[in-house]
This record gives structure tokens, sequence and C-alpha cells, in this order.
């Protein structure tokens, strides 16, 4: 099932080179920053430690902070030449499937969460087709026994009632897929109506949880 909603997601929703095309340099480099100043201190100090350690020792804090800050001049030119090479080997570098498979298969509650949300009033309508139909297919049953009502006809009608009841609540609520107009009325299936309010459903559901920053 979580692999199912990272396919619908990847091949209908986003495409993820795409999102990453559109990224400016510029802004990653804002948001970046002050954690990229901290990490090329530590690369610094780590290559000059395994290459001249004794040496890099001796060098005063001082010209250690002007070669920090040498290299810091340089980082917008790093940034964007990163984020290019990154734009065009984005799958190869990320993941997505492994990333959202992960999320969700790590938290089954929110995968649980995901369905019951999107898909509250569908399965409050098959819990209550279960009663109407179920009582409309019963009262045929009960015609059918006043006039023959051999032992195997019980556990037969519970299987083809039960497959009914749950066949037809599945049409009515997923066909028709486009508004069909018959007489006075026009029909669609139940899902099918809610498609944008299902769809804002669903996308606060997977940036809120799963497309997040941290993530």
């Amino acid at each position: 099932m979580a692999e199912k909603a990272v396919d619908l997601m990847t091949s209908k929703l986003i495409d993820v080179q795409a999102v990453f095309e559109r990224l400016d340099p510029n802004q990653v480099l804002e948001e970046i920053g002050p954690e990229l100043q901290r990490v090329n201190e530590t690369i610094i100090d780590e290559v000059m430690r395994s290459q001249l350690n004794m040496a890099w020792k001796l060098v005063p804090q001082a010209i250690k902070n002007q070669i920090y800050e040498q290299s810091a001049t340089e980082m917008p030119w790093i940034v964007k030449e990163f984020m290019a090479e990154m734009k065009v080997h984005i799958k190869e570098l990320f993941d997505v499937k492994k990333m959202v498979v992960d999320s969700l298969t790590k938290d089954k509650d929110l995968l649980n969460d995901i369905f019951l949300k999107v898909g509250d009033q569908e399965f409050k309508f098959i819990e209550r087709s279960g009663l109407y139909f179920g009582f409309l297919f019963g009262l045929i049953q009960m015609g059918i026994c006043l006039y023959y009502n051999p032992p195997w006809m019980l556990p037969l009608a519970g299987i083809l009632v039960g497959y009914a009841t749950n066949w037809l609540a599945l049409k009515l609520i997923f066909e028709p897929l486009e508004p069909r107009k018959f007489g006075p009325w026009i029909l669609q299936g139940l899902f099918m109506k809610r498609q944008k309010q299902v769809a804002t459903e669903y996308a606060e559901i997977i940036t809120n949880n799963i497309l997040t920053v941290p993530n």
C-alpha cells in the first residue's frame, strides 16, 4: 500500500526533478548558509589535521579564521555548482520512493490515517449500505426460502449477499467516473464527486507528514 501511494504521487502528482529544478541556488544558500559554514569549518579542520596535523596545530586561530572566511566567500559559487549537478542527478541522489515507503511503514498509524481521512465519507457509506442492501437482499432471500429452503441455502445466501453488498457499494463509490445524466438525475461515483476535497485532504497529509523538509 505504501508503494502504491508513492507510485501515485510520483506518476500523477509530482516530478522530483522538476521540483528541484525550480529551486533558486541563492535561496538555498540563504537557508543552509549557517549550517554550511559550520560544515565548511569542520571539513577544513579534518583535511588539515589529516594532511598537516602538526603544522595546523601551530597555526594561530586568527589565521585559521581568515582561511575559514576566505573559503566562505567561495560558497555561493560552490552552492550554484552543486545545485546544477544535483538537478541533473537528483534521481540518483534522492530516492523519493524509499523515503516515502520508509515513512509510511515506520508509522503505520499514518498510513491508516490517509485512508480513514481521505475516505471518511465512503467508509460511512459502506457501513450504512451493508444495512440497506443487506435488508433488501434479505427480503429476496426470505421470499425464496418460503418456497425452497434446502440446508445449504443459508450459507450460500450469506456468501452471495455479502459479495453483492460489497460489490454494489464499491460500484456506487467509484462509478461512473464522470457525471452522467439519467433523466432528471445526474449520477457520479460518491468518491469521484469529492475529488477536489479529497485532493486537498490528501495533499495536506502528504506535505505535513511525509514530504517534509527534514525528510
